[in-house]
């Protein structure tokens, strides 16, 4: 819904992977157990080399404090927003989609990229404490926040303590349960 061109909108994304970006701790430590899962539960599958390649440059998941730079992600991020996304429907970016697809027995192919129409909707909103949020309709989680928010609307403001965590909580848990 907005104004700027994609590939303005793009580059800031574009440059933290190319610059880079330090890792958090909680990211660390995510991607490490991550990783193990992965490589556990695989056991070494070709189809999942490139990720290894992409996330775990250095045959582990990054240190906290440590620089992440994805050159390849800034290319791609560069190169969808330069053909206003036309690349990853109908270019080189599908054909690349389309060939790693079929290699590892995948169903996407360049016909589905192709013919790919998004669905545009209208978006759904809920006042909360004077601000409109705003989220697009499922089938994504957005209605989630929408309803939690609305539950949250009957309590006073959240005082960052204990009691407004646990009813925040409470309030998503119930949100995401309808």
């Amino acid at each position: 819904f907005g104004r700027l061109p994609l590939s303005e909108v793009l580059e800031p994304a574009a440059q933290y992977a190319e610059k880079g970006q330090a890792v958090t701790k909680n990211l660390s430590e995510m991607m490490n157990v991550f990783s193990g899962r992965l490589k556990e539960a695989l056991s070494g599958a070709p189809e999942c080399e490139e990720w290894f390649k992409c996330f775990m440059p250095e045959g582990r998941a990054p240190m906290p404090g440590e620089i992440y730079k994805n050159p390849d992600q800034a290319k791609t991020l560069r190169e969808i927003g330069r053909t206003n996304a036309e690349s990853f429907y109908k270019g080189d970016i599908a054909d690349k989609i389309a060939a790693y697809s079929e290699k590892f027995g995948g169903y996407i192919t360049k016909a589905d990229l192709e013919n790919y129409e998004p669905t545009w909707v209208e978006p759904v909103s809920v006042n909360y404490r004077g601000y409109d949020v705003w989220e697009l309709p499922p089938n994504g989680q957005g209605i989630v926040a929408l309803m939690a928010l609305n539950i949250l609307n009957n309590f006073g403001p959240s005082r960052n303590d204990a009691e407004s965590f646990h009813r925040e909580i409470e309030a998503i848990k119930l949100a995401f349960a309808d």
